[in-house]
């Protein structure tokens, strides 16, 4: 994180170094819920990455998470096998994520390089933590 906060120095950023995970009324209705490992992921990444990011988690995400307009052509798709989104970030990252309509949440499920690997397990973890979310605000 020290590396992180000396190059937002150097660059002038004031803000936070990654969005709350509590929606902007300003800027959309959907929280973006971002686990530590992919905040790790970020920091390590490079400047392009670590741009990219920012402007997708605090921007796209929580205003529009599925609308194709506004991107380039290509950069946003439908994981036609799973219920996810996959969002092209700079330098081969990937920004893949769940998008739960009932709770107005953005779950990212993987934010790393591309890799061919299976995500069932992230994914259904995710379902999961969207389940438990959903049971305990009921109950």
């Amino acid at each position: 994180m020290l590396i992180l906060q000396e190059y937002a120095e150097l660059a002038g950023w004031t803000g936070p170094p990654w969005p709350s995970s509590t929606p902007d009324p300003v800027s959309g209705p959907y929280a973006v819920v971002l686990r530590p490992q992919e905040v790790r992921t970020i920091e390590r990444a490079s400047a392009a990455v670590q741009e990219a990011a920012r402007e997708v988690l605090a921007q796209f995400l929580p205003a529009h998470p599925t609308a194709f307009d506004g991107l380039a052509r290509g950069r946003l798709k439908k994981l036609p096998e799973h219920q996810l989104w996959q969002l092209h970030l700079p330098d081969g990252y990937r920004l893949r994520y769940l998008v739960d309509g009932a709770s107005r949440a953005v779950h990212v499920v993987s934010l790393a390089p591309h890799r061919d690997g299976d995500l069932r397990g992230r994914e259904q973890e995710s379902w999961a933590s969207i389940r438990r979310v959903r049971h305990r605000s009921s109950g």
